[in-house]
């Protein structure tokens, strides 16, 4: 797949996470620092350095990453563990879905598949994205387009 993408989704306020990281990083630091004049990986601080610096990592680096490509035969999803492409034959509806997310409803999109199977994609997303109802219009317009060529 060497052409370039004709839209690309991005998480919202991707920058905001870096701070975590970097604080993740420099957690990591301070216990290697800990660890050594420590002299053993059982130390609680050292534990719980390992641990704390680990989930401020990984956690903010897996909504960083998150993108989805849209090209004019399909849909390239690609998250941090895995990358999937669904061509637009294979899907038969796009639908907007809503979860109850604790203190507030997120609509996402989900694409209904030919074989009866449902994708949820993990971007556009209506938290913190101003304008999702135009981006699911351009998916679906993406999708109109591949159904009538």
């Amino acid at each position: 797949m060497n052409d370039k993408p004709e839209l690309t989704f991005v998480p919202p306020g991707k920058d905001q996470w870096w701070a975590p990281v970097a604080t993740g990083v420099a957690v990591l630091a301070v216990t290697a620092v800990q660890w050594e004049s420590a002299g053993t990986l059982t130390d609680n601080w050292v534990l719980s350095g390992l641990i704390f610096g680990s989930l401020l990592i990984i956690i903010p680096s897996y909504l960083i990453f998150n993108r989805l490509h849209v090209y004019a035969h399909g849909v390239h999803i690609q998250t941090p563990l895995r990358r999937t492409y669904i061509p637009w034959s294979e899907v038969a509806e796009i639908q907007v879905i809503t979860e109850n997310a604790h203190f507030y409803d997120l609509r996402r999109v989900s694409f209904l598949l030919r074989n009866g199977k449902t994708r949820k994609l993990p971007l556009p997303h209506d938290r913190g994205e101003r304008h999702f109802d135009l981006k699911v219009a351009q998916l679906r317009e993406f999708h109109q387009k591949s159904i009538e060529s």
